[in-house]
């Protein structure tokens, strides 16, 4: 099978750094190559061609969001985010591919935990709640490319890593999420900011429950870009 795209089926929205038609190498803004959701840096992140090309951020003031909020509603969905650790420990928890509003509000957050694991918080709008985390503990310091995604199949969730599934949850009272703008690098609404000190070289949104096959088609996309 042909490793050249991301599965098509259900793909609303795809951000590739690496990809010249979706960045040219400079500016600020990645061009959606789904639709017309551009994301845009903030702060300048460094952009290296290395590895297909991706951002360098800095944990501190950098990340790259969305133009457009994202409607996750009720419906099945997928996430998923290509992140390099820096290879040293981050204190606090680090934000890799987050949708929020206030603190305590409704979010989907995949975070790269001070403690090494990596961590899906997912709130609807009543504060219903589903937490899943890797039992691996070393994402913030292995100095590696990992494909993280996410789905959600009615009222429940489930998470991928490196194309391979780690652990699923079910809240059967698990309900709708509203619109949020997207973060790549951050969550930046809690105090005190949650900043990713590494390398986001891809993510992408589906309408759909994506299966385990397809998570792993799309793994092996992304990852290969770390040969070259």
């Amino acid at each position: 099978m042909a490793l050249n795209q991301l599965t098509r089926r259900g793909l609303v929205s795809s951000w590739d750094i690496g990809n010249k038609l979706s960045y040219s190498g400079s500016g600020t803004g990645i061009i959606d190559l789904k639709s017309t959701n551009t994301a845009n840096t903030t702060n300048s992140p460094t952009f290296s061609t290395n590895n297909w090309g991706y951002f360098s951020l800095n944990g501190s003031t950098q990340d790259i969001q969305t133009s457009s909020q994202i409607s996750l509603g009720s419906g099945n969905f997928s996430l998923g985010v290509l992140f390099k650790s820096p290879g040293a420990s981050n204190a606090n928890n680090k934000g890799i591919f987050c949708f929020y509003g206030s603190p305590g509000s409704q979010l989907v957050n995949i975070y790269v935990f001070s403690t090494g694991v990596i961590k899906l918080i997912a709130r609807d709008n009543s504060a219903n709640e589903i937490a899943l985390s890797t039992i691996i503990n070393t994402y913030n310091t292995d100095g590696l490319w990992h494909s993280v995604f996410i789905t959600r199949n009615g009222t429940s969730m489930s998470l991928y890593v490196d194309g391979a599934f780690v652990t699923s949850g079910t809240n059967a009272s698990f309900g709708s999420i509203s619109a949020r703008t997207g973060f790549m690098g951050s969550v930046s609404s809690l105090n005190p900011a949650q900043y990713f000190s590494g390398n986001i070289g891809a993510a992408c949104y589906y309408n759909i429950d994506l299966t385990a096959q397809e998570i792993l088609i799309n793994h092996q996309y992304l990852i290969k870009r770390t040969l070259h």
